[in-house]
């Protein structure tokens, strides 16, 4: 189980390296308002974090289904 955990905290910790999709959306949380028009984010860019969210998600409910069968 620690070392499922474990894998679940990596994902987190190297977003950056392979999905990038968390640690997009955290910095647009924090620094887009939207009321700099030259600050928004496109449509197309959007959609791309968006997508690299779904991938780690996926990922991560991969694990919790290998957990939940050795359980």
């Amino acid at each position: 189980m620690k070392d499922k955990i474990k894998r679940i905290l990596e994902i987190f910790e190297n977003d950056e390296k392979y999905f990038g999709g968390y640690s997009a959306i955290e910095r647009l949380h924090y620094s887009a308002p939207e009321d700099y028009i030259e600050s928004r984010t496109e449509w197309d860019t959007l959609k791309d974090h968006a997508d690299d969210m779904y991938y780690m998600l996926s990922e991560i409910q991969d694990i919790i289904k290998e957990i939940d069968e050795e359980l």
